[in-house]
């Protein structure tokens, strides 16, 4: 798709997802009530962060450089991802499945404590263990894409990251309903722009060239 390769139009996608999720965690933080303020809080501040590290890649990619100098290089050094280049489109492919990837950790953390605090424990530990297997996920397949790592299980690989991206676009869809009129307006557009995003993923999941770098058969 011709608006996915331009790696300016990903960079922007980027950027208003961070903005939306910043916002959204403001309004949801401000809008709880007070049986339930600090739970609400704690799970805000996961997508303030979240927003965050959003906006900063989506500026370098936007950018085509590391314009907020050290913190996208310094988090892809920690997870193995090490070669990046913001002006090539499968090395931006790699840096948004690292980034979405480090997302999911941090935001199921914050929001594993906040069901904590809320009473709902179990509830709490299926959310991070299955945010933290995706988010490991995505970030191996990012270092394995960018060549900083090798793997002989392509094929698995691609299937695996193929389910999970499409089970993403499925779980932005259906977090648009059952929310209260006060996050309604919020979450739906930062649902519709991650869906954009993950569609993304999608068609570069499929593309020849990642087929290619996977070895997929």
């Amino acid at each position: 798709m011709p608006f996915f390769d331009d790696n300016k139009n990903v960079g922007l996608l980027l950027l208003l997802l961070g903005f939306l999720t910043i916002v959204t965690g403001i309004v949801m933080a401000a809008t709880h009530g007070n049986r339930s303020v600090v739970g609400g809080i704690v799970g805000a501040v996961g997508g303030i962060i979240c927003g965050l590290l959003y906006l900063i890649a989506g500026y370098n990619i936007r950018e085509s450089s590391d314009k907020i100098k050290g913190i996208i290089p310094l988090i892809g050094g920690i997870v193995g991802l090490k070669t990046i280049d913001y002006g090539n489109k499968i090395s931006v492919f790699a840096l948004v499945l690292m980034v979405f990837g480090v997302g999911e950790i941090v935001y199921a953390l914050f929001n594993a404590i906040a069901f904590a605090i809320l009473g709902f424990a179990v509830v709490a530990v299926i959310v991070l263990v299955l945010a933290i297997l995706v988010g490991i996920f995505f970030i191996y397949v990012s270092t394995v894409i960018s060549g900083d790592r090798k793997s002989s299980s392509g094929n698995t690989l691609w299937i695996i990251l193929l389910i999970f991206v499409i089970l993403g676009i499925i779980q932005r869809i259906l977090s648009i309903t059952g929310i209260s009129t006060a996050h309604l307006i919020m979450t739906v557009l930062t649902a519709v722009c991650a869906i954009v995003i993950y569609i993304y993923l999608l068609f570069m999941t499929i593309s020849p060239e990642v087929k290619t770098i996977l070895d997929v058969k």
